[in-house]
């Protein structure tokens, strides 16, 4: 068993012919950790991650989940794997916090107290008490309510695998600080590999213990937030660090 929960090996992605938005892109994502993919707006950071989900197909190359070939012809078995939330949460607006959050794991024949079990643990982890959330709609949610529970929703199957997409920078810097709390508990109570896309360098460093660095779809740099800080590879790098510290 390697040490890596997805591998890119030499991926290529275009959207227009002659002009790739992931240039051949090789990296491992690490195990048990949460990884950061960081960059501007357009560097390919969420392409990247859709990649990996199965929404964009690579031109060329290679993409290894938990040591096996990613198959795009298999992709319900691999997204029951996998967690994912999304900026602005991406809730069912027709159906309650509990429909929400319990659907998937009701689609996969779990039973109803297996079901309840893990409802009610997310819940009480995110702070969303039950009796006063559970038949709440969205529209009657808070932003930060909201992205709680999308983040509960991504939990609920137990996946090893979380992919977060840019999940909390809707939210206004309060909101922010709280949730980014509220996830680091998370880390810890409910150790996983999680990929987070982010555009703002401070919430990487914050919440991430290994970073992607992405420039016009490429790596620039990667590895431990320490040692990004301590060598800066380029301008590229240093301007978004300077960000941080701001």
């Amino acid at each position: 068993m390697s040490d890596s929960c997805v591998e890119f090996q030499d991926v290529y992605k275009s959207w227009v012919p002659g002009t790739p938005v992931i240039k051949g892109v090789s990296a491992r994502i690490p195990k048990d950790l949460t990884t950061a993919l960081v960059g501007e707006s357009g560097s390919g950071k969420s392409t990247l991650l859709q990649i990996v989900n199965g929404l964009v197909v690579p031109d060329t190359g290679a993409v290894w989940v938990d040591d096996a070939p990613l198959d795009y012809g298999d992709l319900p078995r691999l997204r029951r794997r996998m967690g994912y939330a999304v900026q602005g949460a991406g809730l069912f607006p027709h159906m309650t916090v509990h429909r929400n959050i319990t659907l998937m794991a009701s689609l996969e024949g779990w039973s109803v107290e297996a079901i309840e079990q893990r409802y009610a643990y997310l819940l009480e982890l995110l702070e969303l008490p039950p009796a006063e959330f559970s038949d709440r709609y969205p529209h009657a949610l808070s932003g930060g309510q909201q992205q709680r529970v999308s983040l509960c929703r991504a939990m609920m199957l137990n996946p090893p695998l979380m992919l977060l997409d840019e999940p909390f920078s809707a939210l206004d810097p309060i909101t922010r600080a709280s949730i980014h709390q509220e996830f680091i508990r998370l880390q810890r109570a409910e150790s996983r590999s999680m990929i987070l896309v982010t555009h703002d360098m401070s919430e990487a460093m914050k919440l991430a213990q290994y970073l992607i660095i992405l420039k016009d779809g490429d790596i620039v740099q990667q590895g431990e937030p320490a040692e990004v800080q301590a060598g800066p590879a380029d301008a590229y790098v240093e301007k978004l660090l300077s960000g941080a510290e701001s």
